[in-house]
């Protein structure tokens, strides 16, 4: 029987090799959508920032509903690329307009209720992170 390794992908094989190196490692995020993450993993590629995410399938469990250590994904960093990380993280926040979809949305969980006695939040209208801010990096310290 042949055993099964984990695959990553050269970000977070990056990661590791950093960690190896002595490099720290940061708890930047906390992710509950998987939205969230694919655009977020994107970004960070795009701006070669190393990270590692952890338990990213179990925000399966019950999408949308913010349960610490329950749904959530762990987004890992390496310390020092605090700085640049939380730049893409606000700009994220930032192009995420969670108000320009109130009407589509309001009309998308009538016919979702009526249908299925259920109502999914649209990964547009939620913001699905939470940032663990280190105020000393912020000030340039990390």
């Amino acid at each position: 029987m042949k055993k099964e390794s984990l695959e990553y992908n050269e970000s977070e094989e990056m990661f590791f090799q950093k960690i190896r190196e002595g490099y720290v490692p940061y708890k930047l995020l906390n992710i509950y959508t998987p939205l969230d993450l694919m655009m977020i993993k994107s970004l960070f590629v795009s701006e070669q920032i190393p990270y590692y995410t952890e338990f990213e399938h179990l925000m399966g469990l019950r999408p949308f509903v913010q349960t610490i250590n329950y749904n959530n994904a762990n987004f890992y960093i390496l310390k020092e690329d605090y700085n640049d990380a939380i730049i893409v993280i606000e700009e994220y926040i930032r192009l995420k307009i969670l108000d320009k979809y109130k009407f589509s949305e309001t009309i998308r969980s009538i016919f979702e209720y009526l249908m299925i006695g259920w109502v999914v939040p649209s990964p547009n209208s939620f913001l699905g992170i939470e940032v663990n801010y280190n105020k000393k990096a912020k000030n340039g310290d990390a």
